[in-house]
């Protein structure tokens, strides 16, 4: 009478199995790491490039700054580089 159940494997048959899904299992771990990898580094320089358009001289200007300007400023006067201008005098620093 044959059997109804799923076929016996040997052992070194399950083994093999045992092996071949660990190697599977450590590749696509290997594959996973390098997406993130890259992901991380693409990331990266997409920050360093949008840093990289910052002029050097607006690096220390804080926002607030730009804020408490922009309030003061009437509005028919009120441009960005208005402001950038006015921050860039030094009478013109606010108290912190």
């Amino acid at each position: 009478m044959p059997s109804s159940g799923p076929p016996r494997l040997s052992k070194a048959h399950k083994q093999r199995l045992i092996q071949r899904f660990r190697r599977e299992t450590a590749r696509r771990e290997q594959l996973l790491r390098q997406a993130g990898d890259k992901q991380a580094e693409e990331i990266s320089l997409k920050v360093k490039n949008r840093l990289n358009k910052i002029l050097r001289k607006f690096w220390d200007i804080k926002i607030r700054d730009i804020l408490e300007l922009e309030r003061e400023m009437p509005l028919d006067q009120l441009t960005l580089l208005k402001v950038l201008r006015q921050l860039e005098t030094p009478t013109s620093t606010p108290a912190v």
